[in-house]
């Protein structure tokens, strides 16, 4: 075994092999020394014969190098075992291969996270390698697209004002679900992020008064002046609901939602073959959301279990572990469900931020390694109009509690009525309406595991996931 020792070589003393047989790409290696540096030394003979590494040497010369990194033979080029050098790397060359899905993976991550520049790859190269790339079990004929196999393209953007999402979002409500049973009619989506004066109002009741006042109650007995664009409670989109729990839960897994709020995670999960526990401190929503099961779940259907009471409370007692955690948190006071103190949404910032860290933190320990947590988030204005940042604050919970963000994604809502108030408020506050939604994914443990744990994602319309469920 030689010992080969690495030195500086000057460009200038140095010969290219004569009759090299292999070309290079000097652009591509260029591009790669400009942005990498050498990594690789070349290996010359002794009679300053480059044996390995031609190609290197040329585009280090194209970038204005005067030296190179390299190892020396003890022989000259014209030496048989200098030829066996030249020709083995190139033919071993020649002889590998790529595992393409593999190959595939590595650029598509860096590509999430920046260009591809130096790695000697465009985007155009990995679009055709991912278009190529062919199931293992995939019949001949035409391939199908992303939204055959995933619902929708599993992008960073949801659009939920899409023919297809709205004729889904249809289909799932034609089975009964109704989120809003149960719920205050009362209870508003306020106004407050397209109009800062319903809390003008409201600040100036409460200092009259001399004591905080709920929304609802603030509505009933003190709004003086109607705030326009407030609409009626806020439910969890079921097509979103279907499409967190097919990517990110394994079929038959156990779904864990800390605030369960009306009935749809839970009817969905059923619906999916998913064992559901959502936990909401109101007796009467958790006994709304149970009828409502049992009115619109086909018999033999498995039931979703909402407990009652205060998550705080409620987490350390489970004792099976989830495979899932769905969430879809208070918005600060944006809507207040409850008078009730333990109440998130009744909650002042600071008593919010230590609450909602506690309980996600307790989320997180119910949950198994190598599993997904998807939270649903958006911003929401204090009293002053100021926005408050709930996606941050989600994310640096998450991750006190051991859940690493892992994808997110914008989920575009209809615009509906803020059109009117948002254009009736802006040349007074210059508050922009909010029509989107933050889609945040988090692992738990290695994200390797946690995808192989939730297997294929299964496509099927809502009927053919209501009569699988009827046959179990």
């Amino acid at each position: 075994m030689m010992d080969l020792a690495l030195t500086k070589r000057p460009l200038d003393g140095l010969r290219t092999y004569p009759g090299n047989p292999r070309r290079g790409d000097i652009p591509t290696i260029a591009a790669s020394l400009d942005r990498h540096g050498q990594y690789k030394p070349i290996v010359v003979s002794d009679d300053d014969v480059i044996l390995v590494g031609n190609h290197t040497y040329l585009a280090a010369r194209s970038l204005g190098w005067t030296d190179i990194d390299a190892v020396e033979v003890p022989y000259a080029h014209t030496d048989p075992k200098a030829r066996e050098i030249v020709l083995v790397d190139n033919r071993s060359s020649d002889l590998g291969s790529y595992d393409t899905q593999a190959l595939a993976t590595l650029l598509s991550e860096l590509s999430e996270v920046g260009d591809l520049g130096g790695t000697g790859y465009s985007d155009a190269d990995l679009a055709a390698m991912l278009e190529g790339l062919q199931e293992p079990d995939e019949p001949p004929g035409p391939r199908p697209t992303l939204a055959d196999r995933f619902l929708i393209p599993p992008f960073t953007v949801m659009n939920a004002r899409q023919g297809w999402w709205r004729d889904r979002k249809h289909s799932w409500l034609a089975t009964g679900i109704s989120s809003q049973h149960g719920r205050d009619e009362r209870l508003v989506y306020t106004a407050a992020a397209a109009n800062p004066g319903y809390y003008d109002q409201k600040e100036k009741a409460e200092a009259r008064l001399g004591r905080r006042l709920s929304n609802k109650e603030f509505e009933d007995h003190h709004l003086v002046e109607e705030v326009q664009g407030a609409a009626g409670t806020s439910v969890f989109d079921p097509v979103l609901c279907e499409i967190l729990y097919r990517w990110f839960s394994p079929q038959g897994g156990l779904v864990l939602d800390p605030w369960a709020g009306g009935s749809v995670r839970g009817l969905v999960a059923a619906m999916l073959s998913r064992r559901y526990v959502g936990i909401d401190l109101s007796a009467a929503q958790v006994a709304a959301n149970q009828e409502q099961a049992e009115r619109v779940l086909p018999g033999g259907a498995r039931m979703p279990d909402w407990l009652v009471g205060d998550c705080t409370d409620v987490l350390p007692t489970l004792t099976e572990q989830a495979d899932f955690i769905i969430g879809c948190p208070p918005y600060f006071d944006l809507e207040v469900y409850s008078d009730d103190p333990r109440d998130l949404s009744a909650m002042d910032d600071a008593a919010f931020e230590a609450a909602y860290r506690t309980q996600l933190g307790l989320a997180a320990q119910r949950l198994r390694d190598d599993r997904f947590c998807a939270l649903v988030v958006s911003g929401a204005r204090d009293k002053k109009g100021l926005l408050r940042d709930l996606r941050g604050l989600t994310v640096s919970a998450a991750a006190a509690a051991g859940l690493a963000l892992y994808n997110e994604a914008v989920l575009v809502t209809p615009v509906g009525s803020m059109r009117i108030s948002t254009g009736r408020s802006f040349t007074s506050t210059r508050v922009m309406g909010r029509v989107h939604q933050d889609v945040l994914v988090f692992v738990k443990g290695d994200r390797q595991r946690a995808t192989a744990a939730c297997g294929e994602v299964a496509v099927a319309d809502i009927e053919a996931a209501l009569a699988a469920e009827t046959d179990e």
